[in-house]
């Protein structure tokens, strides 16, 4: 029987242990992995929470974080309590769970986890458990309902069949695009992978789009057909237009049959970004069609919301001079946008990159998207879950014909080395391929 849990130093320590256990599979928890019986047993005994609030559900292989955010931030404007879920988080796990401007306070993630604690022990029982990332979930839909927040975005894990998010009362399903990833989960190519999502959407009658490929736009449509939904695709029904890329700045316009929003700035770098924020809007004006908000609209507390935005970890400049990036980015979908934004921006200019990545990744595909603007990598590892070690990623280089790179199996040596050369052979820095290693890299660099 676990001990309730009395401060913040024991809820570290009980998350800590938490992850850790189920990241090893410990027979003390049982049988791990995905499914619906548990997270069906766990809302029971909270009362459903996932029922009495309505919601938009964000999923897609890439950008859910970013438009989570900017949906969020519009949906600030509306004057009434918002509630988010999301995750990783990239400094502090309260991140995960917020109303409005206020990240969940210590002593109500204290009480939350509590309220859990005595269900995780009979799960235990009978075999089955859950992850570090499915309790924070259930924690935040608990919480919403005793806050009596009136809305919800939800940023899915996976997304899709085996995703707590589908369960949700959501009136919009954002899909934001389809990549490889999780293929041991969703399946091994895009259209299985879409498939898959699609379930995510089973609560929701309408479905907005960042998906431009054609194959992947009848299979979703085809859905729609059979299931009574409407489905809106960037491109076809919204799109951003007059994208401009600044060394500080995005700026773009909104286009779609009824709003045409002009000179939209982003003090966030990268198209995708642009992109992101474009469904987010699409997203915000349908809900005030079908009524769930104030129909009014006001252009400059958009803009307003929108500029506001920032996002730890995605294209962000630690250091001006020397010129220190860095990003989160960890699949071939992320790595590739990635790519594009730096040679928009920076043009011709070459990279030194220090690179981990996590040991489930592809990392073949993810160095062959990133490697064209390196001069040089410098591999190394992080501490908070399992990464490649640097002879796995030094051998991967090898088969790619990269011959520039260094080891450093200690991320505080690797920084240093990094710092050290950038300086010396002028090479501005990239460092990238996990928010694991983003959070340890921005801890090191306070």
């Amino acid at each position: 029987m676990e001990k309730k849990i009395k401060n913040y130093k024991d809820l570290e320590e009980f998350l800590k242990n938490y992850y850790n256990l189920y990241q090893n599979n410990s027979p003390k928890y049982g049988k791990t992995g995905v499914g619906f019986k548990k997270n069906e047993y766990i809302l029971e005994k909270l009362g459903h929470p996932e029922k009495k609030i309505k919601s938009v559900n964000v999923i897609g292989t890439s950008g859910k974080g970013s438009t989570s955010n900017f949906l969020f931030n519009l949906l600030k404007t509306e004057n009434i309590k918002i509630g988010m879920i999301t995750s990783p988080h990239l400094m502090d796990i309260r991140e995960r769970i917020k109303i409005n401007d206020e990240l969940i306070s210590k002593d109500d993630l204290i009480d939350c986890v509590n309220k859990i604690i005595p269900i995780l022990n009979e799960l235990k029982e009978e075999n089955y458990a859950i992850s570090d990332f499915e309790m924070m979930y259930f924690v935040g839909l608990y919480y919403f309902v005793k806050k009596d927040v009136k809305f919800l975005v939800l940023e899915a894990g996976m997304g899709g069949k085996y995703d707590y998010s589908r369960v949700c009362n959501n009136i919009i399903t954002v899909i934001t695009n389809v990549g490889i990833d999780h293929t041991a989960f969703l399946g091994k190519t895009k259209p299985t992978i879409l498939r898959d999502k699609m379930l995510g959407a089973e609560n929701s009658k309408y479905i907005i789009s960042g998906i431009t490929q054609k194959i992947l736009k009848e299979i979703l449509i085809e859905h729609c057909l059979i299931n009574n939904k409407e489905v809106f695709f960037i491109k076809d029904n919204f799109y951003p237009e007059n994208i401009f890329l600044t060394e500080l700045n995005t700026k773009f316009d909104y286009v779609d049959k009824k709003y045409n929003i002009k000179n939209i700035k982003l003090d966030l770098l990268g198209k995708f970004q642009a992109i992101n924020a474009t469904i987010a809007l699409k997203t915000y004006f349908k809900l005030k069609e079908l009524g769930i908000l104030n129909k009014k609209i006001n252009e400059n507390k958009i803009k307003e919301a929108l500029n506001s935005c920032f996002f730890g970890a995605r294209l962000e400049i630690v250091n001006k001079k020397p010129l220190i990036i860095v990003d989160g980015a960890h699949n071939e979908h992320k790595m590739g946008a990635l790519y594009k934004s730096l040679k928009k921006i920076y043009g011709s200019r070459k990279f030194l990159c220090i690179l981990a990545l996590k040991s489930n990744k592809d990392a073949k595909k993810i160095l062959k998207k990133i490697k064209p603007i390196v001069d040089k990598f410098i591999f190394t590892e992080f501490s908070t879950t399992k990464s490649f070690t640097v002879k796995d990623l030094g051998n991967i280089a090898k088969d790619l014909e990269i011959e520039n790179f260094s080891k450093r199996k200690n991320l505080k040596k690797a920084i240093k080395m990094g710092k050290k050369k950038g300086k010396d052979e002028n090479l501005p820095l990239l460092i990238t391929g996990s928010l694991y290693l983003a959070r340890e890299v921005k801890n090191d660099l306070k």
